[in-house]
Formats: C-alpha cells, structure tokens, sequence
C-alpha cells in the first residue's frame, strides 16, 4: 500500500452582514480634571444620542478603552485623555451615516473603526473546505488511475496558510466629513465583499 499526495484549493466570495463600530472620544489639554471631563461628557452627550436614535440599548454598548496619560515635550508637559466605546450590529449603512453625521454635526473630537464581518463564517469555511478537498481527491482519483491504482482512503489532510485572502477588515478613521444632511444613496450600499480562500494539503491510501 502506497500514498498519493494531492493539493486541492476552492475559494467563495461573501457579503458581509455585521458591522462592529468602535468610537473613540479624546482631548488634549495642560489639567488633567478638565482634559478628562471634556472626555466623559462628550461621551455621555453621545450615547444619550446613539440610544435615541438608533434603538440600540445601554446594554449593546460596551466600553473598550478609558485613559489618561501625560506626555511630555521639551518644557510642555500635555495630557491626553481617551474613551472608546463599541457595539456590533448587523449591516445598517443608514445607521452608520446617520453616526457619522451625528459626530460631525456635534462637534465632538473624535475617531470612528468600523469592522465588517460575516455572521456564518464558521459554515462557509467548512464548506470551501470541503470543496477544496473534492478537488483534491479528483486529482488523486486521476494520478491513481494513470498508475494502475485505487484510492483506498483518505490518510489525512491539513489546510495550509491563511484562511481569507482578505485578513484586514475594513476600517475607517475620521476626524469628520463635510457637512450633508442627506445620505439616501450610501444609505443603500450593500455590505463589504470579501473572498474566503482555502488550500487543502493530502494523502490518499492507494493500492
């Protein structure tokens, strides 16, 4: 009994349907009490705003980062104060829009992450899997043939490299855009499409 060894790839292109939205709220400033006040309350003026108009809960919205830290220059000594705040939902251009708008329209120093995924990631790589293990044993069903083999089984498989093409979510971080009270047609842009990749490495029992 022998081993054939064959690699089998298979890739699918998905739209992605969940965005993950991280704010960040920060000031500048030579007192500590003031830069850090300056940061809670645009934060709490924020979330009183996201809760009304988007429907989102106070329990949807997590905190990621809260700092303070003093930085010194030559003779200048800054603080720099921070709070970051996320929360995930499923794709809403809209909603995104109208969170930017709010932010620009509000004066707020701010930045804006936004992370696009895929809600059943999980069950599309076990099929790209599974596609890339077809073609794997076509091969192998091809290579034995020509040699006056049979395939007796799969010895086993392993799947090489990465898992997406596309390993940088897509992100954005703005400091503010120009002014609109209207987005109808980035409203209706449809999610992020990414492309999910897969190699498979294996071997076949032959004899």
């Amino acid at each position: 009994m022998g081993v054939i060894e064959t690699k089998g790839k298979a890739e699918r292109k998905y739209e992605c349907d969940l965005m993950t939205i991280r704010i960040s709220f920060k000031a500048e400033g030579a007192d500590p009490a003031v830069v850090s006040k300056t940061v809670m309350d645009s934060c709490e003026k924020f979330i009183a705003e996201l809760v009304d108009f988007s429907g989102l809960k106070l329990q949807d919205i997590h905190i990621d980062e809260d700092c303070i830290e003093d930085y010194q220059y030559s003779d200048v000594k800054d603080t720099h104060a921070g709070r970051i705040i996320s929360f995930q939902n499923g794709f809403d251009m809209k909603l995104t829009n109208q969170i930017r708008q709010h932010l620009n329209e509000g004066g707020y120093r701010h930045n804006i992450d936004i992370e696009y995924d895929y809600s059943k990631v999980t069950e599309l790589h076990a099929e790209v899997v599974k596609e890339a293990l077809m073609e794997a044993k076509a091969q192998a069903d091809m290579l034995a043939e020509s040699l006056g083999l049979k395939i007796d089984g799969l010895k086993k498989a392993e799947e090489q490299g990465r898992r997406y093409t596309d390993v940088c979510l897509a992100c954005e971080r703005e400091r503010g855009i120009c002014d609109h009270s209207d987005y109808k047609l980035s409203d209706d842009l449809s999610g992020k499409v990414k492309t999910m990749a897969v190699e498979v490495y294996a071997e076949w029992k032959v004899s």
